[in-house]
């Protein structure tokens, strides 16, 4: 099974990516529930409160969703999509490059891809701590608190 990596850019920005793929491959290394193609799409806040709204319901912007591929998909593992805005707003409040901030993101809706939930204080603190050890072992900046910002803001 091919392990490919799609990144489609439309925030407009110039950025480097490829601690992104990078991440994705590290992910995969450890969960092997993870080989297959996975699309990552790098958007604006207004796109990601489109995506929210039409398929979670939840009018509002957001760092990252995760859309697992239906099972018939063969060899999809299925798609990121990540807020450039947001992303960017979280990378000043952590102090560290966006291009880090990207990748964690990333690596967070990898995990959901994976199967792996945030909902309770438990679970979120399991989600970090493999975000945590997948971010060290390819060099992007580890945050033992890292947490997405409020939603809902615009910016």
């Amino acid at each position: 099974m091919s392990n490919q990596t799609a990144i489609q850019n439309d925030s407009g920005e110039s950025l480097r990516l490829e601690r992104v793929s990078t991440a994705l491959s590290e992910l995969r290394a450890r969960y092997k529930q993870l080989e297959g193609e996975i699309s990552v799409l790098i958007t604006t806040d207004p796109e990601m409160k489109r995506l929210n709204t039409t398929f979670r319901g939840i009018d509002e912007t957001t760092d990252v969703l995760s859309f697992p591929a239906p099972a018939s998909a063969s060899g999809q593992i299925g798609d990121i999509a990540i807020s450039i805005s947001f992303a960017r707003r979280q990378a000043e409040s952590r102090g560290v490059p966006i291009e880090d901030e990207i990748a964690m993101l990333a690596i967070h809706g990898g995990l959901h891809l994976a199967g792996f939930g945030d909902e309770t204080p438990e679970l979120h603190a399991d989600m970090v701590r493999r975000m945590n050890e997948v971010a060290a072992s390819c060099g992007v900046s580890t945050d033992l608190d890292w947490s997405s910002l409020p939603h809902g803001r615009s910016g």
